[in-house]
């Protein structure tokens, strides 16, 4: 069997673009809601009530009323710099000198 657990919380998810319609179409808000992860993927998010339900034998970690959303971890990217993603470089400064400045000067 797959290692089921109930994460439970405030979430916050999004269905669709945020910038296509109104925010308020947008955004899924659930103050009782939560998040079913088997193994390492998220299978469901919905209410706690109904996923507790229907999942009776997954572990419960309650967050409490902590905000479950998508991580965005660093989840920012300088478009100019997609082509040059991992490059090496010895300080910052050598990475930028030898790559992201170079590449950026191709897109003017």
């Amino acid at each position: 069997m797959v290692d089921q657990t109930l994460l439970i919380g405030r979430t916050l998810a999004f269905e669709g673009c945020p910038f296509d319609r109104p925010i308020g179409e947008a955004a899924l808000f659930n103050e009782y809601g939560a998040v079913l992860v088997k193994g390492d993927k998220i299978a469901a998010v919905g209410n706690a009530a109904d996923l507790k339900q229907d999942n009776p034998r997954a572990r419960v970690h309650d967050c409490g009323r902590r905000l479950i959303t998508a991580g965005l971890i660093d989840a920012h990217a300088h478009y100019p710099q997609t082509a040059i993603i991992a490059s090496w470089g010895a300080r910052l400064i050598d990475w930028l000198e030898g790559f992201a400045f170079r590449e950026e000067a191709r897109l003017k």
